[in-house]
């Protein structure tokens, strides 16, 4: 059987074409797949594995606290409720170049003292150079002894209502105050 140069020619163009209109889908698609992969959303890194945190001094007559976590720039509540006051510190998620506020009152059987908050950006800060420490040369200052009250001390309640929870810091790794 002879073949034609002709025939064998058209044979072998023919398989060609086919052969890269098949290989043109495949590189279409993946083109697409990459597409796809570049269009998602990725969420903002957390500062620091996403835990931060919420610290607080401990209040006298204080059972229990109140706390409440707000992402600033939303107005969301991330975190809110109540521990046992031997619990001074709550962690919370937190993300990069987002604003918190930590809000913490005192709480016990005669009532709920007032608010104690701070306010905390994270972000991600260059590191800091420390300047060399100046020396400080203390002043002492004049003790006056108070004058002595001609009005009568009001009675003192036998449930003191707690005072203001103070020193309440938000902490999160590379956060500006």
């Amino acid at each position: 059987m002879k073949i034609n140069k002709q025939l064998l020619v058209g044979i072998i163009v023919t398989i060609l074409l086919l052969g890269g209109v098949g290989v043109s889908i495949f590189l279409s698609q993946q083109q697409t797949d990459i597409r796809q992969r570049a269009a998602e959303i990725t969420p903002a890194p957390a500062c620091v594995s996403d835990q931060s945190s919420c610290a607080w001094d401990a209040v006298l007559n204080a059972t229990t606290y109140h706390y409440k976590i707000i992402d600033v720039g939303s107005g969301a509540v991330i975190s809110e409720g109540d521990v046992p006051s031997s619990t001074t510190k709550i962690s919370f998620t937190s993300q990069a170049n987002k604003t918190y506020k930590c809000i913490v009152s005192a709480i016990n059987s005669c009532g709920i003292g007032p608010e104690g908050q701070a306010t905390a950006t994270c972000s991600v800060l260059p590191t800091p150079t420390v300047p060399a420490p100046t020396p400080t040369t203390p002043v002492a200052t004049p003790t006056i002894p108070a004058p002595t009250p001609t009005v009568p001390a009001p009675t003192i309640s036998n449930c003191p209502i707690p005072a203001q929870v103070a020193n309440v810091k938000i902490t999160c790794p590379n956060c500006a105050p």
